[in-house]
């Protein structure tokens, strides 16, 4: 186990002797027996459960405010943690009197996190503008008193301090002479830098950078563990020379506050705003994003020896051994559209895909380089728990036996987010297959092709990024060698640039072809919108809205068979497309007729 945690909890030292992946909102309400922060969604997207966190940093303490549902209490360690309870001023104060004046509490259970979030913007805020206060109040709900009240409280708290505090004097002293603030927490706040400051274990504690990913999809389990919570010797973004260096633990704030990357990205970092409320931002890692959401060809260990050595990288320990098991194999389960997969047929789709990785040079984890048959049953495992898939039991001599997977109906849009994150893999051999099948013969050179593939990437330029240094000859010509490996197709013994269709050739072909199927049914579906619907006779999101309820119309219908194509996001991207390409409402028939046939062409390629 690891030593215990320490850190001031609002004028007390307090010591957690426990699993120090703990959230801090267990420790607080539980092991400390202070209520008044409180337990809600367990997401960080209420904000019920937001305290403020002193972290000492340059000889002073900066106080953020953070959910403390997805925060484990080894990132509290040498901290000072302020709930609710550490602003009460033993009565009505400056604080609490607007909103009881204004009614800004009703049933009550959100103030506490108003309050604290509203104390971690007075900090901290540059001037007393109000729209960065409101701003700041984003990670709170309320449900009660329609935020106009809340509103007009917090506006009347900026008034006060306006006329009485100058931004730059020192804003913690300032709060505490206007009673903002409780005296006893300035000298709470001395005893914080006299604290230990917080270190790494050396054992094999699991790391977490920020957890926000982590405590939403396996909160149980994580507050069992003992985690070590990594670090990196300087924190946040530097400039050295002519490059920007991020460390691994800077935060999503800490990009939108960065004057380096609003230099060299000027509004583009705008949109930092919209990737979460500022609670969760104090919290999201970059080292923690990239570890969860895109090393889908990294295994276990090297994430771990990453995180360790860089003291920057999030552990995703929730997620079975090689990441790109369980991504690539989503889409062995979703492609074809069938509701039961045996294991026979789920067999010879692993095996395909898994030949195909090793011949077209992707990064394999060390766990399949020496067979993958154990991680593709955790990766089977893992699905099962999530309720993605379930068996289908069948009755071999009297007993039962596990022969076939079905997958949940309503949880196909799940399975597709997973396959879709490791797509890119997958996107060349799809359309060189799809180039392929078009050929509809047994023989073929590479050169026939080459339309095809470019046709391919103009009709899905919206979805996938074409390889700005490899023209489509390229691409076509190394996945036709990479299916030679995976004996899909055979180099004809005499003609040069010439190749045959292997016996299981087609049957693989058919299979990776059906990875852009979803993204076919999508484009379809947006036609039929186009089709029914006169130029610029709604704006997006209505469009998106129809475009909805037409793809769940056609699949009730037959018409098109895959869940998980009745997407946003791809509707979008559709609309993107055939905008472009002078397809606007019902006037462009013709163009909508052209687009229909080239898509149902596909589709019905992939479908025979």
């Amino acid at each position: 186990m690891s030593r215990p945690v320490t850190f001031v909890l609002n004028t007390e030292i307090f010591e957690f002797d426990g699993p120090t992946g703990r959230p801090l909102l267990d420790a607080i309400r539980v092991d400390a027996d202070l209520k008044g922060t409180k337990h809600a969604c367990r997401e960080g997207d209420c904000g019920s459960c937001v305290v403020l966190v002193g972290e000492p940093t340059g000889g002073t303490v900066r106080y953020r405010a953070m959910t403390s549902c997805l925060m484990p209490v080894a990132a509290a360690a040498g901290c000072h943690v302020i709930s609710i309870e550490g602003l009460d001023p033993g009565g009505i104060g400056p604080l609490q009197q607007p909103f009881v004046d204004e009614g800004a509490s009703q049933c009550g259970f959100c103030t506490p996190g108003f309050l604290v979030s509203l104390v971690g913007h007075l900090l901290n805020c540059p001037n007393w503008e109000v729209a960065p206060a409101f701003n700041s109040l984003a990670g709170n709900i309320c449900r009660c008193t329609g935020y106009g009240s809340i509103q007009r409280a917090t506006a009347k708290i900026l008034d006060i301090l306006r006329d009485r505090v100058d931004v730059d004097e020192p804003r913690f002293a300032a709060l505490v002479r206007e009673g903002f603030l409780p005296a006893d927490l300035r000298e709470a706040r001395a005893h914080t830098l006299d604290l230990d400051p917080a270190t790494d274990d050396d054992g094999d504690d699991r790391p977490v950078a920020g957890g926000t990913d982590l405590y939403v999809q396996r909160p149980d389990d994580f507050a069992r563990l003992d985690i070590s919570l990594v670090r990196t010797p300087r924190r946040g973004i530097r400039c050295e020379g002519d490059e920007i260096v991020l460390a691994g633990n800077a935060t999503a704030e800490d990009m939108k506050q960065s004057p380096e990357l609003a230099t060299e990205l000027g509004d583009m970092i705008r949109p930092m705003d919209l990737m979460g409320s500022l609670p969760i931002r104090e919290r999201a890692t970059i080292a923690g994003n990239i570890a969860y959401g895109a090393l889908a060809n990294t295994d276990r260990e090297s994430i771990t020896r990453a995180a360790k050595a860089a003291h920057a990288m999030e552990f995703v320990d929730q997620l079975p051994d090689g990441l790109d098991t369980l991504l690539g194999e989503s889409g062995t389960l979703l492609s074809g559209g069938r509701e039961i997969i045996s294991r026979k047929e789920l067999g010879f789709r692993i095996e395909a895909s898994m030949n195909q990785f090793w011949a077209q040079g992707s990064c394999v984890a060390d766990t399949l380089a020496d067979g993958h048959q154990s991680a593709v049953e955790n990766a089977l495992y893992h699905y099962r728990g999530r309720k993605f898939i379930q068996w289908v039991d069948a009755k071999a001599k009297d007993q039962a036996r596990h022969n076939a997977w079905r997958i949940v109906e309503n949880r196909r849009n799940a399975l597709d987010y997973y396959k879709n994150i490791s797509i890119c893999h997958f996107v060349p051999p799809a359309f060189t297959a799809l180039a392929i099948l078009e050929k509809d013969a047994f023989q073929f050179s590479a050169a026939d092709l080459h339309n095809t593939y470019r046709r391919l990437q103009e009709l899905f330029c919206e979805e996938f990024n074409a390889d700005p240094d490899h023209p489509p000859a390229y691409i076509v010509r190394k996945t036709v060698k990479a299916f030679i490996d995976n004996a899909i197709l055979v180099p004809h013994p005499v003609m040069p640039d010439a190749y045959n269709l292997s016996s299981e050739g087609f049957r693989k072909l058919v299979f990776f072809a059906g990875y852009i199927e979803p993204f076919l049914e999508s484009y379809r579906t947006a036609l039929v919108y186009f089709a029914k619907n006169r130029r610029n006779h709604h704006h997006k999101a209505k469009m998106l809205k129809k475009m909805l309820a037409i793809g769940n119309r056609m699949i009730r219908q037959g018409e098109i068979r895959l869940k998980e194509s009745i997407s946003k996001a791809n509707y979008n991207n559709a609309i993107s497309f055939f905008i472009k390409n002078g397809v606007r409402g019902s006037e462009d028939e013709e163009k909508v007729r052209q687009w229909n046939d080239t898509i149902e062409h596909y589709q019905n390629l992939i479908s025979r």
